[in-house]
């Protein structure tokens, strides 16, 4: 158990597995997945885990919702996710296909800075997200502050954007392909935060119930003694 409450260990749980017969490496999650580790979370309904590549796919089947990734105050959505890792530690996550992240803001209910795009790639350095790049159709809304005052917001849209981070803080947003970006005073933003939002927004509420695995991880480790 980590510092924070989380696991570096990683839990699947669906109600189907299957291991490749070919290689032990693999394994096969089937409906209703389930995936804790860290500060990520996911509902899905398939995930390949290759252990000997340290690679989770997750990828969308036909008539299912589509796969939800919960990192700390983010969702991210899209019909395929893979998530590489690096001894264990998150590496990068790509998402494919009707990409979109929401990131709600901690002080204000309906606050969400959103982005959304055909793909997107999160690159990770010692567990912090560092940079998050959107290729492709971007738009996003994004709520603006002075002095730690709401202070409006800005829509844009661009063909990509890159955004660098340092401690878990925006440091640089670049907008290439004839960006346009549109601001909104907060007058016309408090209490309309519910018209602002991008034509895929959605908020899912069903996320793993980390104590759940942590109670099952004790269990199992008292099991063993």
């Amino acid at each position: 158990e980590l510092s924070n409450g989380t696991f570096d260990t990683l839990f699947i749980q669906s109600e189907y597995m299957e291991a490749n017969k070919d290689s032990s490496s693999k394994l096969f999650a089937i409906d209703s997945v389930r995936i804790v580790r860290g500060d990520f979370l996911s509902n899905n309904d398939y995930t390949i885990y290759d252990k000997a590549d340290e690679k989770i796919t997750i990828i969308k089947q036909k008539e299912k919702r589509t796969p939800v990734l919960w990192y700390e105050n983010t969702q991210v959505t899209g019909d395929s996710i893979y998530i590489n890792l690096d001894s264990s530690k998150i590496k990068s996550v790509d998402i494919f296909h009707n990409s979109i992240l929401i990131s709600k803001d901690s002080l204000y209910n309906y606050r969400f800075n959103q982005m959304s795009g055909d793909t997107t790639k999160l690159i990770f350095r010692d567990g912090n997200l560092a940079e998050t790049n959107v290729y492709g159709n971007v738009l996003s809304i994004y709520y603006l502050f002075e002095e730690d005052k709401p202070n409006g917001l800005l829509k844009s849209s661009a063909r990509n954007i890159k955004i660098l981070f340092d401690e878990n803080k925006v440091t640089d947003v670049k907008m290439y392909g004839s960006p346009i970006s549109e601001f909104h005073p907060e007058n016309l933003v408090k209490g309309n935060e519910k018209g602002f939002t991008l034509p895929t927004f959605i908020i899912y509420e069903d996320k793993p119930n980390r104590n759940k695995f942590k109670k099952m991880y004790n269990k199992i480790s008292i099991d063993q003694i």
